[in-house]
């Protein structure tokens, strides 16, 4: 892959999950890495192939993005912030990543932080910290404070 990279992140779960990863990079694209490890004989051997996820998933860089550590849902949730000034809530299913939220912050975004059980979101600027509760059943962000 000779793509410019911000930032990436392994997805957990089973075995077969563990050899998946996305990457945020330049321009807002996400890119789906998957690794081949069926075909070596050395499963610490691979190269990884990648798929360009969502061309228009940001209008600007990516900086950061970060899996949900949630302890109440089955489903992966991906936040993905940057530049644009926006929060992008994603569910990574077998699929893909299907875009579930977009949220408009006011400021471009750094970095990205959820708390141990998921339900809470930090998200860090020059301009000042955000956080964002996770609404467990309907899966959606509301901002705490700014």
């Amino acid at each position: 892959m000779n793509k410019s990279l911000n930032c990436v992140e392994w997805k957990h779960g089973s075995l077969d999950q563990s050899n998946q990863l996305v990457a945020g990079g330049n321009g807002g694209a996400l890119y789906l890495l998957t690794r081949n490890v069926m075909t070596v004989a050395d499963p610490n051997q691979g190269d990884f192939d990648h798929e360009l996820a969502t061309p228009q998933a940001h209008s600007d860089h990516i900086r950061d993005l970060k899996i949900c550590p949630s302890l109440f849902t089955e489903d992966v949730l991906l936040a993905s912030a940057g530049d644009d000034k926006k929060i992008a809530i994603w569910i990574w299913k077998s699929e893909g990543l299907e875009l579930h939220q977009t949220i408009e912050v006011g400021r471009a975004i750094t970095r990205l932080a959820w708390n141990l059980t998921g339900k809470y979101l930090f998200a860090a600027s020059a301009d000042g910290p955000l956080s964002f509760v996770l609404d467990k059943e309907a899966q959606t962000l509301s901002l705490v404070n700014n």
